[in-house]
């Protein structure tokens, strides 16, 4: 199964997974319970070789700074699909999640890294300070397993490079031809 298909059917499995915990009514009357903290996995992003996990704080109700730790370690390839290298880049991830509507959000977020890039052909390391930027629209969804505050947040990712620092000549080719990335992506999440 190819990544974009298993992204898709992981999609489906989420909103099926919401419409059924949501599908029955309930009276109670309580107030819901207001949760400022939260930390987020993203299991979808690993199939790339890209592993995040990420701290929120909802400083007001339509605002939450994101801070989170990342190791992106990913294949690059070139237009014929041939692998050109890989990178090794551990980063900090920071932005802001602005809520519009419910739990509709935009975010933006600031990836720098201390990039290793490995050039196949070359069979040389290049070392360099990196930096990446996305935009993210996505929508939150609340599941409670076991009495606890439990989230899927389904997000359409549009991320390019800022900075590219020493990067071999091959991805920076390869950065010409491709220079937007754009992915579906899931992340699971619990408040506190």
């Amino acid at each position: 199964m190819n990544k974009f298909a298993l992204v898709m059917l992981l999609s489906f499995v989420a909103f099926s997974l919401h419409s059924r915990v949501y599908g029955q009514h309930s009276d109670d009357s309580q107030p819901e319970k207001v949760y400022k903290h939260s930390i987020e996995a993203f299991p979808i992003v690993a199939l790339f070789k890209i592993y995040s996990v990420q701290y929120s704080y909802a400083f007001s109700p339509n605002y939450a700074l994101i801070i989170g730790l990342a190791y992106v370690n990913a294949v690059i390839d070139d237009k014929d699909g041939n692998a050109i290298g890989q990178l090794f880049a551990p980063t900090v991830p920071i932005g802001i999640r602005r809520f519009f509507w419910k739990k509709l959000h935009l975010e933006y977020q600031l990836w720098p890294a201390y990039n290793r890039y490995y050039e196949k052909n070359e069979k040389k390391y290049y070392n360099g300070f990196d930096l990446y930027n996305e935009f993210r629209a996505g929508y939150k969804f609340d599941v409670r397993i076991s009495g606890l505050p439990f989230f899927l947040n389904l997000q359409y990712v549009l991320g390019f490079g800022l900075y590219p620092g020493n990067k071999p000549d091959s991805f920076i080719e390869r950065n010409k031809e491709v220079p937007i990335f754009h992915a579906l992506s899931i992340g699971i999440g619990v408040r506190f």
